[in-house]
């Protein structure tokens, strides 16, 4: 079981990133997927520098990561769910 970042937020937010910097299928998002059923309280994110969006994952695009200290400041909602950055 292995993912690219592990992420808890100050607020309680817990994500397991991926990046991927071509297009990928969802067997090569295995490593999150295990990931996930284990530690069921991460929301699964998959940055993609092609701007891909897979079924089961919350897809950002590379420019979403880059502006996240932006949103912070700003207090941008970055997730449908309402969590913010």
């Amino acid at each position: 079981m292995e993912v690219d970042f592990i992420v808890n937020g100050s607020n309680g937010e817990r994500w397991a990133i991926e990046v991927k910097s071509s297009k990928t299928s969802p067997s090569e998002l295995s490593g999150l997927r295990n990931f996930i059923e284990f530690y069921s309280d991460y929301k699964s994110v998959l940055v993609s520098l092609v701007n891909q969006t897979l079924p089961y994952v919350h897809s950002i695009d590379v420019e979403e990561t880059l502006s996240f200290s932006r949103a912070k400041r700003l207090k941008l909602q970055l997730f449908s769910d309402g969590t913010y950055f």
